[in-house]
């Protein structure tokens, strides 16, 4: 069995087939800068997610008053 060191990681030909594609449509080829915008998706997709799952959840909850401009 082959070590890796710490700092790589094994990459599947699935896992290379979307780093390319990846690449293609942003437009980076820094293997960090991609890593990092595919975290941050992530996150926002997950925090996104959970905001959407607490959306709603409260029958009792009123829409909160308006203001509205009184001419004259």
């Amino acid at each position: 069995m082959t070590t890796l060191p710490r700092n790589v990681l094994p990459i599947a030909d699935a896992d290379i087939d979307l780093l390319r594609e990846a690449e293609s449509v942003t437009g980076l080829s820094d293997k960090f800068a991609l890593s990092h915008e595919a975290l941050s998706a992530l996150l926002e997709r997950e925090a996104i997610r959970e905001l959407l799952k607490r959306g709603g959840s409260d029958p009792t909850a009123e829409a909160g008053p308006r203001n509205r401009r009184q001419d004259g």
